[in-house]
């Protein structure tokens, strides 16, 4: 049996599939199920360039950074959604840095 993919969920840039192949043998049924977040960051990204430049200083609350909803369901899976030391990490890593909107460390 071949791989079946299915959209469950498609709004604002964000494409939910579930995958389901029937060959694997992870689930007690014969097959593995998988869901998959798409989501275009081109927008996050590009907001997130022009906030950079606005002057944030003296404001009560400042605009730190916005991540994409995968990583969002990433950090729900592996338990780390409500660590702050965790979110810092995953900011803070070079790698993210285009998803921060404050300068410097957060």
């Amino acid at each position: 049996m071949a791989t079946e993919r299915h959209i469950y969920d498609q709004h604002g840039g964000i494409i939910r599939t579930l995958v389901w192949n029937p060959a694997e043998t992870e689930s007690r049924q014969g097959g593995a199920m998988h869901f998959v977040t798409h989501q275009d960051c081109d927008a996050i990204l590009a907001a997130n360039r022009r906030d950079a430049e606005l002057d944030q200083r003296g404001r009560p609350f400042r605009l730190a950074a916005r991540v994409p909803l995968a990583v969002v369901d990433r950090a729900i899976r592996e338990g780390w959604m409500n660590d702050k030391a965790a979110w810092r990490r995953w900011l803070n890593d070079g790698d993210n840095r285009a998803f921060r909107v404050a300068g410097g460390r957060i």
